[in-house]
């Protein structure tokens, strides 16, 4: 496994704590409190929306439910530390949620905005350096890719030119082959005259020409 994968899964792990101990904002608790937890401020979010989202308090309705989107957005990312630009892209957007959209969906925010505890600024640290570790192990990875095709296409081609080369022809053997039996028994014939001698016969027996 690639280290940067390594260290993308420790920066999810530390998120995940973030969201679950460190005091995030106030957006609950009110001006003048102590900031929940972003895990706490889901679970209020979630257990009152259903009760006033038919009331006057459209504000509140609004921004729980930009803080349960920021919230779910965060966790996935923190459990996919492992691909390390994933939980960069959902964490960063996540922290989008929280940080502009009360801009979008209050109308007084800009007077009066939310207070925010450790949480939210070692959130958006983390998320950035997910995003940047991201980029740097892709590149990095894509680069071992293309070097291990290179060497696998080069093993290729140069099995392939072992396998068309000729083989080498292995000479005929110059030793030579001893007269067979049959052909020394033969009688030999008198170039002058044709006539059959004895096999051991040196002239001639009829015109005593030499053999």
């Amino acid at each position: 496994m690639h280290p940067g994968r390594i260290v993308g899964i420790f920066i999810g792990v530390l998120m995940l704590a973030s969201i679950l101990l460190l005091p995030f904002s106030d957006v609950v608790t009110g001006h003048g409190a102590p900031p929940e937890t972003l895990w706490s401020i889901f679970m209020s979010f979630v257990n009152s929306l259903g009760k006033l989202a038919n009331g006057s308090t459209s504000t509140f309705v609004d921004m729980g439910f930009l803080y349960q989107i920021a919230a779910i957005l965060l966790i996935v990312g923190c459990i996919v530390g492992i691909y390390p630009i994933g939980s960069g892209v959902l964490g960063a957007a996540g922290m989008a949620f929280v940080t502009f959209g009360p801009y979008e969906v209050v109308t007084n925010y800009a007077s009066n905005p939310t207070y925010y505890g450790s949480a939210f600024y070692l959130l958006w640290l983390a998320s950035v350096v997910q995003l940047v570790l991201g980029v740097w192990t892709w590149r990095v990875e894509k680069r071992t890719v293309a070097k291990q095709e290179a060497v696998a296409i080069g093993l290729l081609m140069a099995s392939g030119q072992a396998a068309k080369s000729p083989k080498k022809s292995v000479p005929p053997t110059t030793r030579k082959t001893p007269p067979s039996k049959a052909t020394r028994d033969l009688p030999k014939v008198c170039p002058s005259c044709g006539t059959a001698n004895p096999i051991n016969a040196i002239v001639c027996s009829k015109c005593a020409a030499p053999i």
